[in-house]
């Protein structure tokens, strides 16, 4: 060992013997605990304690209630403790043994005195409530948390319609707040009560106090967003229902006279904050009226929420009516004319008289049209740089047959897909050099029948799918169907939508729509069930992947006072939501107000 490591060891030495310890006092060997209650507790009665006294034997042992002596206890160390008496609140429960006049104390339990029934603080939707959505949350919320497990099928009991229905249950973390949600979502309209019963109770098993009255609300069939008309002798006509880029409605229609050849104005308006607003001038257009369900004009709205309108106007030189398509693109503050002619083809946009036409714009508001010309052939331009290109050559295949129903649509690579009819109903793709068949023509009934598409959508993989009618005139029958390309075969999605029979039933504007969740929607117009006269009807469906299902009743279609024909045509659209909103000429029938362009969101 070296001189400094023994220096170091011999002064430690030094010190140690030094310093005077003093005598350390051991605690008993005594332990105390409190295994009933084990935890928190509530109670609005009697609780059962019981001490687990471990090692040597206590001289005595007590129980206190907030450091003050409730009992003494003796082996086994039980007690049941009657709260009846007991202030409401939170109190602090221990146990004090004393042990060679040493005291020792267990951790304290907290015990929750509650005498007083839970209630129902809030209610949602409010009892009473007429204008429910169907997808408002249905909440109860109490005074205080309450038991997870009394929250049962027989407990909460939700009716629609005066017949009780499965839900799922859901509570809040703090115990306070009840959701139920329905299994299946409830048709509109619709009634409901929720009846809960005084087998729930709090944390202290307190049953819930009855809430006063009963608890029912309505779900209306849809909500009105609002009347849309303009002051004069003209009446509105073919409204075209759009949703825009920030979730707002849009919508343009046609203000007519009675007289078919009679000039119109064309009027587009957005809502937003609740107000409807007018978005560009008035148009003014001359066309002829002759189909009661012909939309004569189409609109779009381009990435910054500015319409783009198009129609067929009478060409006033033409001894015969001639017609040509007007394309008008608002650029505040103007319309500005898109559909120019040039000198080497100055027919370029002549059309057939009561013809399709369809257009559409691409994600960077490249316009794409289609059309019947005047020599009956179906043509597809594309406008780039300010010049129209015509896509190949005319699509039709049978030049004696004017192309009809035209239907257009983008796939997510802008290049189009068109269908249309010749009698069958055909399809083509154009794949940036040709176009393509897409599978066999559509028609399903024998003899001399005429198919046409009426709305024509795009799935996620780019598969058309088209919904369609086919006319037998013979007996007269008219049935609506969707059919989806699957490979190079055109596959039914269930069965016939409607059958129109007789020679005033009638299938219009058709519109195929998905929602937020990629769901399937489709609307249309037809004649209500006699014995009503100028009603008419809008339906609705959802594609559940094997059947068509309602959403909820129809919605009946007054006719408007100066002509009984008009209600003929609607639009459909749905929002970022998944809300579906509707647009109509006429008035809601039984609903008070004036008549004009209806917009009503569907209760779904």
């Amino acid at each position: 060992m070296n001189s400094t490591k023994r220096l170091f060891f011999l002064s430690a030495v030094f010190l140690a013997s030094c310093i005077q310890l003093p005598g350390i006092e051991r605690p008993p060997g005594l332990t105390l605990t409190l295994t009933e209650p084990a935890d928190t507790t509530y109670t609005n009665g009697a609780v059962r304690i019981q001490l687990h006294v471990q090692g040597a034997i206590p001289e005595h042992v007590e129980l206190l209630l907030d450091d003050q002596p409730l009992t003494k206890l003796e082996a086994p160390y039980q007690f049941e403790w009657d709260t009846r008496s007991t202030p409401e609140g939170s109190h602090q429960l221990r146990a004090r043994a004393h042990l060679d006049g040493q005291e020792l104390r267990s951790e304290a339990r907290e015990v929750v005195v509650d005498r007083t029934p839970p209630r129902i603080a809030e209610q949602k939707p409010t009892p009473g409530a007429q204008d429910v959505w169907v997808r408002d949350p249905i909440e109860a919320i109490f005074s205080e948390p309450v038991k997870a497990n009394t929250l049962t099928q027989d407990s909460v009991k939700l009716e629609v319609g005066a017949a009780e229905v499965a839900t799922t249950l859901s509570l809040s973390s703090d115990g306070k707040r009840l959701t139920l949600t329905p299994v299946t979502r409830p048709t509109v309209p619709n009634s409901l009560q929720l009846l809960l019963s005084g087998a729930i109770t709090d944390l202290a098993g307190n049953p819930l106090a009855s809430p006063m009255g009963a608890w029912t609300w309505n779900l209306p069939l849809s909500f009105s967003a609002g009347t849309l008309s303009i002051p004069g002798e003209t009446f509105p006509y073919a409204p075209h229902l759009l949703i825009d880029n920030e979730n707002n409605p849009f919508v343009s229609w046609v203000e007519r006279t009675q007289a078919p050849r009679d000039p119109f104005t064309i009027h587009t308006y957005h809502l937003a904050a609740s107000e409807w607003t007018s978005t560009g001038h008035t148009l003014t257009a001359h066309i002829t009226f002759e189909n009661l369900t012909w939309h004569p004009h189409t609109a779009h709205l381009d990435s910054s929420n500015n319409p783009l309108i198009v129609w067929p106007q009478i060409d006033e030189s033409s001894s015969i009516g001639a017609h040509h398509l007007t394309i008008k693109h608002w650029n505040n503050p103007n319309w500005k004319e898109l559909a120019n002619t040039s000198p080497t083809n100055p027919t370029i946009f002549d059309i057939e008289d009561n013809s399709g036409f369809a257009i559409r714009l691409d994600d960077k508001d490249v316009p794409t049209l289609v059309w019947t010309s005047a020599n009956s052939n179906l043509r597809v331009w594309r406008r780039t740089n300010n010049t129209w290109l015509e896509l190949a050559a005319a699509l039709n295949t049978k030049p004696i047959i004017r192309p009809d129903h035209i239907q257009l649509h983008l796939d997510s690579t802008g290049k189009p897909y068109v269908a249309w009819t010749e009698g069958d109903i055909l399809v083509r793709r154009w794949n940036g050099s040709a176009w393509e068949e897409q599978g066999n023509p559509i028609g399903n009934f024998p003899g001399d029948t005429t198919a046409q598409p009426e709305s024509m959508l795009l799935d996620e993989v780019n598969r058309p799918i088209l919904a369609w009618t086919e006319t037998d005139i013979a007996v007269p029958s008219t049935q609506l169907m969707v059919s989806r390309l699957e490979g190079s075969a055109w596959q039914a999605l269930g069965t016939p939508l409607d059958i129109s029979t007789g020679y005033d039933a009638f299938i219009s504007s058709v519109s195929l729509q998905k929602d937020n969740a990629g769901n399937l929607l489709i609307a249309w117009m037809s004649a209500s069930p006699p014995p009503h006269q100028f009603v008419y009807q809008i339906n609705l469906r959802r594609w559940n992947g094997n059947d068509w299902v309602e959403l909820g009743a129809s919605i009946p279609v007054a006719a408007y006072r100066y002509n009984p024909y008009e209600p003929r045509t609607m639009s459909f659209a749905i929002d970022r939501a998944g809300r579906p909103y509707l647009a109509w000429p006429g008035m809601l029938l039984g609903a008070p107000g004036e008549p004009g362009v209806q917009i009503h969101r569907y209760n779904y």
